[in-house]
């Protein structure tokens, strides 16, 4: 039998099956796609710091850095924990550099605007800070401790001479060593000169002590203003990281969902028609690949005579 005569002759059935089937399914994807909250967009202008956008190619590094960095653990717990979203769905947050300037873009997809927003403003502040701001509280603690050994360095100093009983031991050696040049060039006593040298010779070893003590006093000076500049260079990145500004624009748009619910639909018909050609046809199908059982012979009894 043909499938047109099979459908002429279950025009029920075929109506069931290939008009009210796909019309369900379509309007069942319709309305359940209807139901999904609207997707946004969103897409952060970010400037790279200010003592990066004077190389080239340390924007490009400071870029790869951040997008790696945005997409971390520690930034996706934080951020996370911020803004609500599963730590899977901030894998979705995308760092592009714009052009071959210092501003690069980072954008993000998800429910609502505030979220996404929420999202990367969070990621942006979480990642620069990392980047940028997170030396402050290192730099103050090398402030401390360079202060630390320069208040060791000046002790000990003072504690020499106190011990020598001198502040400036070499000073003394400058005047020995004076008068007995003087004795020396207008002939002087031999005896006083040796005794001049020798209280001179003794001053050698605390000489070089102070002169050491010196050193240490002016290596802690110097460590002390590097860790001080060290500490404003931070201090100025941290103040640029929690900038508002350094978000120079964010835009976000909603997603057009048309597209999608067109798609979405039209695979959901298509496959109620397929699921009704199924129910229609495979019975017809199972049916024909059935055998029929054939009928047995007629028993014959012994004797009988043939009355046909």
């Amino acid at each position: 039998m043909e499938i047109g005569q099979y459908l002429r002759d279950r025009p029920r059935t075929a109506v069931i099956a290939l008009l009210l089937l796909p019309l369900v399914a379509g309007l069942a994807a319709f309305l359940i796609l209807r139901a999904q909250p609207a997707e946004y967009t969103g897409r952060a202008t970010v400037s790279v710091p200010s003592r990066t956008q004077d190389s080239a190619s340390g924007i490009g590094i400071f870029v790869a850095d951040f997008g790696q960095r945005a997409r971390s653990q520690a930034v996706t717990d934080e951020v996370s924990a911020a803004t609500g979203v599963p730590k899977q769905e901030l894998q979705g947050v995308e760092v592009v550099r714009l052009g071959v300037g210092s501003l690069f873009e980072v954008s993000y997809t998800g429910d609502g605007r505030q979220q996404v927003e929420a999202v990367l403003r969070s990621t942006i502040a979480s990642t620069y800070t990392r980047m940028v701001g997170a030396g402050a509280s290192e730099a103050e603690a090398n402030l401390a401790r360079a202060r630390e050994q320069y208040t060791a360095a000046v002790a000990a100093r003072q504690k020499f001479e106190n011990d020598i009983g001198t502040i400036q031991p070499e000073r003394d050696y400058s005047d020995l060593s004076s008068k007995i040049r003087s004795l020396q060039a207008n002939g002087g006593s031999p005896v006083v000169i040796r005794q001049l040298s020798a209280q001179r010779d003794a001053l050698v070893p605390q000489v070089r002590r102070a002169e050491e003590l010196t050193r240490g006093v002016e290596a802690g000076e110097e460590l002390v203003e590097q860790a001080r500049q060290a500490l404003l260079e931070a201090q100025g990145e941290a103040a640029e990281a929690a900038d508002p500004s350094i978000v120079q624009e964010l835009d976000i748009v909603e997603g057009s969902a048309t597209g999608g619910l067109v798609q979405g639909v039209g695979v959901a018909m298509v496959a109620g028609l397929l699921a009704g050609l199924a129910l229609l046809l495979l019975p017809e199908l199972f049916r024909r690949r059935t055998p029929s059982t054939p009928l047995a012979p007629p028993t014959v009894l012994p004797g009988a005579r043939d009355v046909g």
